[in-house]
C-alpha cells in the first residue's frame, strides 16, 4: 500500500480480508485468518482512501462451516461463491468511487 500511495496518491484501495478456509469451523487456520483480518482492519481509514472488507461470514453456514456448495475444496469458491463475493463487494466499491 505504501508503494501505491507513493506512485498513485489519489488511488482508493479496497483490500479484501482473507476468506475462511477449511470445511469445518474447528480448522486451525481459521483463528490465524481472524488475527490477520483484525490486523488488516487497522489499515481502514473509514473508506476515505482505504477500505478493508471482510466478507468471510457471507460464506459460513449457521455452524460456521464452509458449505461445499460455495467452496468445495475449502479454499476456492464456486460460481455461486464468486457471486456472493461480488454482491458483497459492490456497495463498498460504490462507496469508494462515489464517496
Amino acid at each position: 500500500m505504501d508503494t501505491i500511495r507513493e506512485k498513485l496518491p489519489t488511488t482508493k484501495i479496497l483490500l479484501m480480508g482473507i476468506l475462511p478456509m477449511g470445511e469445518f469451523a474447528d480448522n486451525p487456520d481459521r483463528q490465524r485468518i481472524r488475527r490477520i483480518n483484525t490486523a488488516l482492519a487497522a489499515l481502514d481509514d473509514g473508506g476515505k482512501t482505504v477500505r478493508i472488507l471482510d466478507i468471510g461470514s457471507h460464506f459460513l453456514d449457521i455452524n460456521d462451516d464452509l458449505p461445499r456448495s460455495l467452496i468445495p475444496d475449502g479454499i476456492h469458491p464456486t460460481a455461486n461463491g464468486y457471486q456472493i463475493w461480488a454482491n458483497a463487494m459492490q456497495p463498498a466499491l460504490d462507496a469508494l468511487w462515489n464517496g
